[in-house]
């Protein structure tokens, strides 16, 4: 919906010019400056005056945070470039939805907060005419480059880019200042990482003391003040009370094509509006995200049953060509299970070449799971589950230690009504991830070591990318098998070939050349040979001839000059 410009509310009558200039300003552009700026008195910003007056250069240094969906902001503003010139300095927590506050929107608030305390210092002292200078000196490199087009700006700026609100009030504010010329440079962040502080410029030193500021305010127990209307913009596009400031143009696509594109997921599975709440998609969209274009492709077809399969090969050929291979006559499963070869079939096929191998094809998940540091009770249910799942046995009933955390029950009991066919093609109950984060704050509160990266988002991530890899390796297999079913004798017994001589090289490696190009083939999925479809095999057969045809005869004339070369003179 679209939201009407908002009333400005006044300060109490103050007789201090800078105060008066405050009274002026609506609450949103109040938070933005931040409670330092507002309790400056107009005497505490004259040599920021006298720059302006004699026209000099005003030094702005600043910087933004953001974690966990808390942002921060803060600037100081120098009255000339001299290192030792005065200074007035402000912060504030930053406005924006912890669903998709951006550091950019902090960095960019830090700027604007600092434009607007020089436009009132400005106003109250009658020198916004002025040809004086403001110089940014910032460590976003996407914040410069939007300051340093302000000039430029309505040729240059897209309505749609992230955060395009607070760019459009810092050109307001500019405006305001006719005479001023704007500037931003660039300076690297948080050197003091790898360097003493003490050999570091005084940019950089400026731009760690405001990252300190920053973190100290995001800290706060201040709050996060409402989303803010700008008197720069017209209307913004709202939902549930919040305005969406980035990726406008997808969040317009996804508002109007989602409502029937979650229908049509709920019909195709048989899901209930309850259940598809279930389902932890903003792990799952994090998980499509970190992927390559083409794999991406292949895990929607496969979630949503867009598979070849010999059912659907069935309707679509059977009886249109008497010529047609013999495949085209059942919709059965091409492993002779008797059963219809559907779209999700090659999960729980019992006569699957890798359902005696289950221990194995799990064994990366466990491993993984493991890393992770997976509450053994949560690891144990998913585990038993899956095992049931990939033998196409049915369910077992699952006790619970009584220590064991209550959110796994629920987790279970969600997952049971989704279908662990879905867990293993990425649709995974959201408790999994809640009782995952409860386990990481039990650890961190038993004084644990839990690295930072570990969260439950993150947690949950990567266990949808071990599952959803192991059944991208079973949909293959099953495709080998099917678009080869007039072969399978040849098929099977060619990669029992293979397999036979990647274990005849594992069995040697120990007497192979010491050389790390050769290390890498015997890491990741080969040491799971036994669940690989015959491509992969191939593949790595192929890679490892090829290595080994290169480091012979280097071996063969190492020897040779090392056994026959003539000993040196003395």
């Amino acid at each position: 919906m679209l939201v009407l410009k908002e009333s400005r509310h006044s300060l109490p009558v103050c007789h201090d010019p800078l105060q008066q200039e405050y009274a002026k300003m609506s609450n949103d552009e109040r938070n933005v400056l931040g409670s330092e700026a507002l309790s400056l008195k107009n005497d505490d910003c004259i040599p920021m005056i006298d720059t302006m007056r004699s026209e000099g250069t005003l030094r702005i240094y600043g910087d933004g945070s953001v974690k966990d969906g808390r942002g921060s902001h803060a600037y100081r503003i120098r009255a000339s470039p001299a290192e030792d010139a005065s200074y007035i300095e402000s912060s504030a927590v930053s406005s924006g939805d912890k669903r998709w506050i951006t550091s950019l929107r902090t960095e960019t608030l830090s700027m604007l907060g600092a434009f607007y305390l020089v436009r009132c210092i400005a106003a109250a002292n009658g020198v916004k005419n002025k040809n004086f200078t403001v110089e940014f000196t910032y460590d976003n490199e996407e914040s410069v480059r939007r300051l340093n087009l302000l000039k430029d700006f309505y040729s240059s700026a897209d309505p749609l880019a992230t955060d395009y609100d607070v760019w459009a009030e810092m050109k307001n504010v500019h405006a305001e200042l006719p005479n001023a010329l704007a500037k931003a440079a660039w300076v690297k962040g948080h050197q003091d990482d790898v360097t003493e502080e003490t050999e570091l410029s005084f940019e950089a030193k400026e731009n760690i003391a405001m990252d300190r500021k920053c973190e100290e305010m995001r800290e706060s127990t201040n709050p996060i003040p409402p989303f803010p209307y700008f008197s720069s913009e017209a209307a913004q596009v709202v939902k549930e009370g919040t305005p969406i400031t980035q990726q406008l143009k997808e969040f317009l696509h996804v508002e109007t094509t989602g409502p029937a594109l979650r229908k049509y997921i709920c019909k195709k599975n048989n899901w209930t509006e309850e259940q598809f709440e279930m389902i932890n998609w903003q792990a799952y969209e994090k998980y499509l995200n970190q992927l390559p274009g083409a794999k991406r492709t292949n895990v929607l077809k496969m979630q949503h049953g867009w598979i070849f399969t010999a059912e659907r090969d069935h309707l679509f050929k059977s009886g249109q060509d008497d010529t047609y291979e013999t495949r085209t006559a059942s919709p059965c499963c091409p492993f002779n299970c008797q059963e219809v070869d559907y779209k999700w079939h090659f999960l729980t096929c019992a006569n699957s070449p890798l359902a005696p191998k289950v221990t194995a094809e799990l064994k990366q998940l466990l491993s993984s799971m493991r890393s992770l540091q997976t509450d053994p009770n949560l690891r144990s249910v998913i585990m038993n589950r899956l095992r049931t799942t990939l033998k196409g046995l049915p369910p077992k009933q699952i006790t619970l230690p009584a220590q064991a955390c209550p959110v796994i029950r629920q987790a279970l009991e969600e997952q049971d009504s989704i279908g662990w066919d879905h867990f293993l093609l990425g649709q995974t109950s959201r408790k999994w991830e809640e009782a995952q984060s409860l386990w990481y704050r039990k650890l961190k509160k038993e004084k644990a070591k839990v690295e930072k990266h570990l969260t439950g988002i993150f947690w949950a991530r990567k266990i949808i990318a071990n599952t959803v890899y192991l059944t991208l390796n079973r949909w293959q297999l099953h495709n080998d098998y099917l678009h080869n079913i007039s072969r399978v004798e040849t098929y099977t017994k060619e990669r029992g070939t293979y397999l036979q001589k990647i274990q005849s090289i594992m069995d040697r490696r120990h007497t192979l050349p010491n050389d790390s190009r050769l290390r890498q083939f015997f890491t990741g999925e080969i040491r799971n040979a036994q669940t690989l479809p015959l491509a992969r095999l191939k593949e790595w057969h192929k890679g490892y001839e090829s290595l080994m045809e290169i480091i012979s005869p280097q071996l063969i004339t190492q020897y040779m000059a090392t056994t026959f070369s003539p000993p040196l003179p003395g």
